[in-house]
Order: structure tokens, then C-alpha cells, then sequence
């Protein structure tokens, strides 16, 4: 609720700004007030991210707002992007296709099919995997991602691709909002990148929510007994924490560390010197190296 509420820049009661602050490590509410059009969300294992991407999905689709930016019998869609097909089908199918069966507002819903849910007025809620080329085309006046920090399993440089090729696809909508949602994997790729960034990017929400702050339903002895099993990989799962050992050579504040520069240092005479060169590509943020 708070994480909607700030979302949508709704106001927070005190008890309520006690949990947006254990959510963001933020005192205040950032940009108080205004509707937030970009969100990075790093969620613990069943922490409810279908549940929310399905409630955010389904009222952005029912909003009349996007209509005006539509060419007369053009659809609008809300896109859900995931790991695999079927993970995102179950988003569309399992969760948002209930939750409109259990409202008041059902009615609306004119086609139900596994991969999309089309609305009365023009709108669709559709999923797809994360491919470039998946929904490459489409008016989206709502891109998700789903898992995005797991992206790059499906390919070098996935989460950039797909991000590069979906986000000019939503040119056309002011207001239009673009998530971010993800357990966290390593301190590398497009989700690491932007959650790093925290609070310095004017309406863009960025939050980090352990598995039980968001659903104390999931037992603590369960996640103690992860803990003494796997600690890396359940402080990624269940504490929502970016790790330094998935696909990682080296710590990330290592790597950070050595691109700052503490003055001149003349030569030792009793050491040996080596100079190391890394030929790059130049592709995506690959670069040239020296050391």
C-alpha cells in the first residue's frame, strides 16, 4: 500500500512514513506529492511483485487519460516483460485476469486469453519474454519489468537490449510509467545500475524490501535455515541484497576504488611495475582498459 500510495504521490500518514523509510533508507518522502513515472524495485523472494505489477497494470489500463494520445482504433498497452513467456503469462492469466474477475469493475474485460487481457475501452494488458523484438511496435503507456536483474541469463547484455528496444515505445504517452522489478542478482546490469543511482533521478521511486517486511506471512525459521545453507544466496532471495559473487571477479567497491586517483606516486625502487591493457569492443558501457 505505501509503495502505491507513493507511487501515485498520495500523502502518507506517520505509521506509513515509518515503512516508506525502512523501505528506502529515506527520511522524507522524495518529490513529495508527485506521481512517480519510473520505479526500481528490489523485492525479496514472494514478496508480492506479481500481485503488485498486476494492480498496476490493471489500473493504468483503466485509466481514460491514454486515450487522447491514441489514433482512433488504435490500442494502448500495458506491457509486462519477463524472464520467460510463461512467467509472464501467469502474471496476465493467474493474477490480473482474477483480480478483475473479483471486482466490480469486470465487466470491463471484453477478451481473456492466456498472454492478454483486452479492455472495453481500448485498452490491453499484454505479456511478453524478454526478446527485443517481442513487443517492438506497440503503444505502451506502461512498460514492466519483470526480473529484469535475471535478464542477463537469456544473453550478454539482455536487460539493455530489451530496455533499449522498448522504451521508445512509449514516446507518444506523457505521463507514461516504466518499473522496474526484480529479486536482486550481482552489483552489474541495467537494475543494478539504476538502483544504485537511489534518489539522485528526479521521478523515478527506488526501494529495497526484504521478503518480510512485504509478506510476514513467509516463516523466519524457513529463511534462517536458507541462511545457514546458501548466506549469499539467501541475503539476494530474501534480504533483497545485491551480491558481489554472481558473475563477479571482483567486490564491486574494489572496482569503484580504483577509478579515483590519490595524487602522484613516484616509483619504488624496490618494487617491479606492470602495465596491463584490456582491448575493448566498445559495445555497450564496455571500455577500453588500462592498469
Amino acid at each position: 500500500k505505501v509503495i502505491l500510495k507513493v507511487l501515485y504521490g498520495l500523502p502518507l500518514t506517520e505509521a506509513e512514513l515509518v515503512i516508506y523509510t525502512l523501505l528506502t533508507t529515506n527520511e522524507r518522502v522524495f518529490e513529495d506529492g508527485i506521481e512517480k513515472l519510473e520505479g526500481v524495485w528490489a523485492v525479496g523472494a514472494r514478496g508480492g511483485k506479481s500481485f503488485l505489477t498486476s494492480v498496476i497494470a490493471l489500473y493504468e489500463a483503466t485509466r481514460d487519460k491514454w486515450k487522447q494520445y491514441l489514433a482512433p482504433g488504435e490500442m494502448g498497452y500495458a506491457v509486462v516483460t519477463a524472464t520467460k513467456q510463461q512467467q509472464a503469462q501467469d502474471i496476465i492469466g493467474a493474477s490480473c485476469a482474477r483480480l478483475m474477475e473479483n471486482s466490480r469493475i469486470a465487466h470491463l474485460v471484453t477478451e481473456n486469453w492466456t498472454t492478454s487481457l483486452v479492455l472495453k475501452n481500448g485498452m490491453c494488458v499484454a505479456s511478453y519474454p524478454c526478446n527485443s523484438t517481442a513487443a517492438r511496435g506497440l503503444p505502451i503507456f506502461l512498460l514492466i519489468f519483470d526480473e529484469i536483474a535475471h535478464f542477463r541469463i537469456e544473453g550478454p547484455k539482455a536487460d539493455e537490449t530489451v530496455n533499449n528496444a522498448l522504451r521508445p515505445r512509449q514516446a507518444q504517452f506523457s505521463g507514461a510509467k516504466c518499473l522496474k522489478i526484480s529479486t536482486p542478482a550481482a552489483k552489474q546490469g541495467l537494475f543494478w545500475d539504476e538502483f544504485n543511482e537511489g534518489f539522485t533521478v528526479p521521478g523515478r521511486l527506488t526501494i529495497q524490501a526484504p521478503t518480510r517486511v512485504v509478506n510476514p506471512l513467509i516463516p523466519q525459521d524457513f529463511i534462517d535455515k536458507e541462511m545457514q545453507r546458501d548466506p549469499d544466496n539467501a541475503r539476494r532471495e530474501f534480504m533483497a541484497e545485491f551480491a558481489e559473487q554472481v558473475d563477479a571477479y571482483l567486490p564491486f567497491n574494489k572496482l569503484t576504488e580504483s577509478f579515483v586517483l590519490g595524487g602522484d606516486l613516484l616509483p619504488e625502487p624496490s618494487h617491479k611495475y606492470f602495465c596491463g591493457i584490456d582491448q575493448s569492443g566498445l559495445s555497450g558501457k564496455d571500455r577500453f582498459a588500462l592498469a
